[in-house]
């Protein structure tokens, strides 16, 4: 799936909690950024990079919960 959401990426990979406070433990922020920090391109194909996915072929599928992340410098899915 086409997820454009980094929060929705980080719940796939089993880190759900949210901080809630500076002393509190979990994520603070998510957002899809390029290797040197700089923003994500408003480019439909920069998206095809990445993908929440039930499983990976027959033998691969989530080792917790029912989604895992695919990352890929070319295409993800």
């Amino acid at each position: 799936m086409d997820e454009r959401d980094a929060r929705a990426v980080v719940q796939s990979v089993d880190l759900c909690k949210q901080a809630s406070g500076a002393h509190d433990w979990g994520v603070v922020s998510a957002r899809w950024v390029m290797a040197d920090g700089s923003p994500a391109p408003d480019d439909p194909a920069f998206h095809l990079g990445h993908g929440i996915l039930s499983a990976f072929g027959q033998n691969t599928r989530p080792r917790a919960g029912a989604t895992m992340l695919a990352l890929s410098s070319g295409t993800a899915r």
